[in-house]
C-alpha cells in the first residue's frame, strides 16, 4: 500500500507517527517492528535484483511480452509456433513466481523463526538475470522465426513464401 496525499490512510499514518519517506516516495512503518525488518530486507533483495522495479525489470518484461502475445493473436495471421512460445512464456512466468514465493517464504522464516537462508541480493539478481535472458532469447527466437510473416502483415515486406532473407 502506498500512502498517497489526500487519502485517509495517509492521514491516519501521520497521526500515529508511522508516516515516513517524502512526497515523492511516501512510506510508513508497520505496527510490528519485525514486520518492518522483514519487509525492508525482502524489498532490498527484489529492488536491487531488478525483479520488480524499473522499466527493465523482469516483471515489466513479462508484462510486455504477454501484451505482445495478445497483439500477435489478435492482429496477425496465425503464426507458426505461437502456442508453443506462449506456453514457454507461461513456464518462465511460473518459474519466476515460484522463485519469488520461495524467496518470500525463506526470508519470512528468518525473521519469524531465526532460520538462515541462502538468499542474498546478488543471488536474487543472478536468478533474475537468468530468467530475463531465457525470456528474451525465447522472444527473439520466436519473432525472428516469424519476421517475414510479421513484416508482411504490417505491409513492410513481401509474402513470406516469396521473400528472401
Amino acid at each position: 500500500m502506498i500512502p498517497y496525499d489526500g487519502t485517509p490512510i495517509k492521514d491516519e499514518l501521520a497521526r500515529s507517527n508511522r508516516l515516513t519517506g517524502d512526497i515523492c516516495h511516501p512510506d510508513y512503518n508497520f505496527l510490528d517492528p519485525r514486520s518492518d525488518r522483514f519487509f525492508h530486507a525482502l524489498n532490498r533483495m527484489v529492488h536491487v535484483s531488478g525483479w520488480i522495479y524499473g522499466i527493465g525489470s523482469l516483471t515489466v518484461q513479462l508484462q510486455h511480452i504477454k501484451a505482445e502475445l495478445a497483439v500477435m493473436r489478435a492482429l496477425f495471421p496465425p503464426l507458426p509456433g505461437l502456442d508453443v512460445y506462449s506456453a514457454t512464456v507461461r513456464c518462465i512466468t511460473r518459474s519466476a513466481n515460484e522463485t519469488l514465493f520461495h524467496l518470500v517464504d525463506d526470508v519470512l522464516r528468518e525473521y519469524r523463526d531465526g532460520r538462515s537462508h541462502r538468499w542474498t541480493p546478488l543471488a536474487v539478481k543472478n536468478v533474475c538475470v537468468g530468467l530475463q535472458k531465457e525470456l528474451l532469447n525465447e522472444r527473439n527466437s520466436f519473432v525472428g522465426d516469424n519476421q517475414r510473416i510479421l513484416l508482411h502483415a504490417l505491409g513492410l515486406g513481401a509474402p513470406a513464401e516469396h521473400s528472401s532473407v
